[in-house]
């Protein structure tokens, strides 16, 4: 059995396809928690365990983990306050939701608002990625839902692009910064 005690609480444990599954009973009584536990293992032999999860876990909870858990640290402080950012422009819409909630239709719903709010194919981008990597990694890592809904969603690839060339400025900093065999190539 896969019932053990952390703490004063107990906790289950089992792997079912390929997925592992942990989690408090939030019960000091053994009794009780061996029957949470076979309720838990049953709705996931009956499919149903991973679909609860999507429906216990908020649009909320997603934005704040993925922000503490992955984006602070693997991501340049910038670049987080950008999600941080776009997260409350998706919060607008999407807060209070819950996860099995959002489906294609509502991201699909979602882009049409911000079209009319007059936002730019490329800020619509920005932002539906930003919350499609959030699903991702809910996906992936967290177990929190049994299918992504950005499988069935197309994100617009702005048009046009804006060419830079680089000043003289930058041109003479680069060939300083450069060894001398590479000063010829960038000179070339």
């Amino acid at each position: 059995m896969g019932l053990y005690r952390r703490g004063k609480t107990y906790w289950f444990r089992f792997n079912y396809q390929g997925r592992r599954i942990q989690q408090s009973t939030g019960t000091q009584d053994r009794r009780l928690a061996e029957r949470i536990y076979a309720k838990a293992y049953t709705e996931a032999i009956e499919g149903n365990w991973f679909r609860l999860e999507s429906k216990k876990r908020s649009f909320d909870e997603l934005r704040e983990r993925y922000i503490e858990d992955y984006a602070i640290p693997n991501k340049a402080p910038n670049t987080v306050e950008k999600d941080k950012y776009s997260f409350k422009r998706l919060s607008a819409f999407f807060g209070g939701m819950m996860l099995a909630e959002i489906t294609p239709q509502k991201i699909a719903h979602y882009k049409r608002s911000r079209r009319e709010a007059q936002a730019s194919v490329s800020t619509i981008a920005r932002e539906l990625e930003l919350l499609r990597a959030s699903f991702n990694v809910a996906f992936r890592e967290w177990e929190w839902l049994d299918s992504n809904p950005f499988s069935k969603v197309r994100i617009e690839k702005p048009r046009g692009h804006k060419e830079r060339w680089i000043t003289f400025e930058e041109a003479q900093r680069l060939l300083e910064a450069s060894p001398q065999w590479l000063q010829e190539v960038i000179v070339f």
